[in-house]
């Protein structure tokens, strides 16, 4: 199968005409994926985080990441599981970060124990034990 690209999509080249890709069909294409899907992996992420402004910074990542590797993100059979894959590890990675830190901090903060304060009264005490000799 000489000039079929590996990866049928965007990023190959038109095996009718060997032309490299269109890139205002690259963006158009990527543009209907991120409208499309947006709020799917938003919401998604939201779950998994318990924060709006944590999801929107990590599907903004999944979406960055999707963008910046279109050329073989554009063949793959289901791009929103791609992209919900993506913010699905970015959300674990943050997850897993929150949690080792919220351990130290536990671990910094955890009082130390003090030394018990020896009352005025165990001086006689030990005058006591001293004289058993």
């Amino acid at each position: 199968m000489e000039g079929k690209p590996l990866r049928p999509g965007v990023g190959a080249l038109n095996t009718d005409t060997d032309e490299p890709p269109d890139p205002v069909v690259e963006v158009a294409d990527f543009a209907s994926i991120y409208q499309s899907h947006y709020r799917s992996v938003l919401g998604l992420v939201y779950t998994l985080s318990g924060s709006r402004v944590v999801a929107e910074e990590l599907t903004r990542d999944a979406f960055v990441k999707a963008r910046r590797r279109w050329d073989s993100v554009a063949g793959h059979p289901n791009r929103e599981a791609w992209v919900k894959g993506v913010a699905i590890n970015r959300a674990r990675s943050w997850l897993r970060r929150n949690l080792i830190e919220a351990k130290a901090k536990t671990r910094m903060t955890r009082e130390r124990p003090r030394m018990a304060e020896i009352p005025e009264s165990a001086d006689q005490m030990w005058a006591a034990v001293r004289g058993l000799r």
